[in-house]
């Protein structure tokens, strides 16, 4: 089990480093442009929940894959939790 909840942080910490590489690549008008698009809106809160915090506090870049390799972290253990609970259930 600690080695799925850690698979699921590390998909997280890689998502958000591929959100931050893709501010970075992309020019500026291009960026504030597909940021209002509600396909990748919508791709970026689901994706990265920090994302909502961002329009009310000034996070830095560094911080979004820590913070959504925790926040992976613990869907995993909530995932992983049910997962085995509903195998130890009797049917």
């Amino acid at each position: 089990m600690k080695r799925r909840i850690g698979m699921w942080a590390g998909v997280g910490f890689l998502i958000a480093c591929g959100w931050v590489l893709y501010t970075f690549v992309v020019p500026i008008e291009f960026l504030q442009a597909s940021l209002r698009q509600p396909l990748v809106l919508a791709a970026a809160y689901i994706s990265c929940p920090l994302t909502y915090a961002g329009h009310y506090y000034a996070i830095h870049f560094w911080w979004f894959p820590p913070v959504n390799a925790a926040t992976y972290a613990l869907v995993g253990l909530m995932v992983e939790g049910l997962r085995r609970m509903a195998r130890l259930a009797p049917c």
